[in-house]
Order: C-alpha cells, then structure tokens, then sequence
C-alpha cells in the first residue's frame, strides 16, 4: 500500500538529505480523533515536501522495515499505542511524548544509512 503519491515527487535515483519530525496536527477523521506528526522532508536535489503521518503509520512502517531486514537491531523501538493510551488520558500529553519519540526514530533513520526508508512511507 502507497502512503503517498504525487507526481511531482517522483522519487528515481533520489535519497532522503535530511527529514526532521516538526509538529503535529490535531486531525478528526473516521478513526475519530488523532494526531497526525508533520516530518519536513529535504529530497537530494533540492527538493522539500511536508508530510503527515499517524503514529500508526510510523508502528506500521517500523514493523515493515524489521520485515524486510531482520538485522536492524539498533532501529528504535516505538511504545504501542495502547500501552500509552493506558498510562495517560491527555490525549495532547500523549502527543507531545510520541513527537519526542518520533524525532529520535526519524533521525536515527537518516544518519545511520543502514536503514533503508521505504518511499512507500512518503
């Protein structure tokens, strides 16, 4: 499944420069209230997009990277939602955690070049 499609960011024979989780946004959708976190994304040639992501996504995406290789020993782990949920009842708090999270596994990705980022997340 494709997470992300736009012609304009067509991604042949480019790599991710830097990407940094910024933010997130507030977001009422059918799955009811969440968070969507904002990851500013700078491509090789130039090139910048923004995009917003569900810490969802970004359990699913781990998960599918340890898949592909089961040698990513050091990728940092991302608490299960639930188990947060369960700790905590400020849905803001449990945002402002999981940003924090967030930007330590976005980075990790981007300087250790083992990590292959699938665009299939982008």
């Amino acid at each position: 499944m494709t997470l992300f499609q736009d012609d304009e960011l067509a991604v042949c024979n480019l790599a991710v420069s830097s990407a940094e989780v910024s933010g997130f946004v507030e977001d009422k959708s059918k799955r009811g209230r969440e968070f969507l976190f904002i990851v500013d994304v700078l491509w090789s040639d130039g090139r910048s997009c923004c995009i917003r992501r569900s810490y969802q996504d970004f359990l699913e995406f781990r998960k599918k990277l340890i898949e592909r290789n089961k040698k990513l020993t050091d990728l940092p782990k991302l608490p299960d939602s639930t188990v947060i949920q369960m700790l905590k009842w400020d849905k803001t708090s449990i945002a402002e955690e999981r940003e924090s999270q967030l930007h330590l596994f976005v980075k990790k990705l981007i300087d250790d070049r083992q990590f292959a980022i699938g665009f299939e997340f982008l």
